[in-house]
């Protein structure tokens, strides 16, 4: 894919304000000030919605918007693609509207503080309803069949432009809850549920 087409930071700062109803969430300079990194985009694929935001790796808090459109028919590996990159940009765009909005009058958008916020969503974490081994797919739930043996993780990076990391979406459930919610710091044998189209479910052994 030709990253060319990828938007750039004065692309995303000359678009018009975002909605009213986005104001809720609130990002400043002063929160990331510092070039502050721990920050990520999530992407979760479900048989019947695709959802996704921007959020805080430390704290799990959303930093923009969550965003939400239907799975498109059938769930092919090219749709979905396009549904991801389509969302992946939208959310920078915000970031981008939201951290600017907040910034003194004397910061370009082609400053340097403007290209390290895109540093800072460079990543993009996507869940799939499917078991999932080095970024490829191996099975499919509630998603066209074609996904078994795609490598998910290279369809969805050359989409979106940045480079993704693609797990099983109860694995990354699992993995969230130990980081940052119930199962965090609990010894033992944790249990993970999700319930969604499809049920899923992971195992947790102290914290692992």
């Amino acid at each position: 894919m030709d990253n060319s087409s990828k938007p750039t930071s004065r692309d995303r700062c000359s678009r018009s304000s975002l909605r009213a109803a986005q104001s809720r969430v609130s990002v400043t300079l002063e929160d990331y000030a510092g070039g502050v990194t721990e920050a990520a985009i999530g992407i979760d694929v479900g048989g019947t919605n695709i959802k996704g935001a921007a959020v805080d790796l430390r704290t799990g808090e959303r930093i923009t918007t969550r965003v939400r459109v239907p799975t498109p028919g059938g769930g092919t590996p090219d749709d979905i693609a396009h549904e991801v990159a389509a969302m992946v940009q939208g959310i920078r765009a915000e970031f981008d509207e939201r951290v600017t909005a907040s910034a003194p009058a004397t910061l370009s958008c082609a400053s340097p503080h403007a290209a390290s916020y895109d540093a800072l969503l460079d990543t993009v974490g996507v869940a799939l309803p499917s078991a999932v081994r080095n970024g490829v797919a191996l099975t499919a739930a509630n998603i066209d069949a074609r996904w078994i043996n795609t490598d998910a993780a290279a369809l969805l990076a050359d989409a979106s432009g940045s480079p993704c990391v693609v797990v099983n979406d109860a694995d990354a459930a699992g993995i969230a809850e130990a980081a940052l919610g119930a199962a965090k710091g609990v010894a033992g044998t944790v249990l993970v549920l999700t319930f969604g189209t499809g049920i899923g479910s992971a195992c947790l052994s102290d914290g692992m």
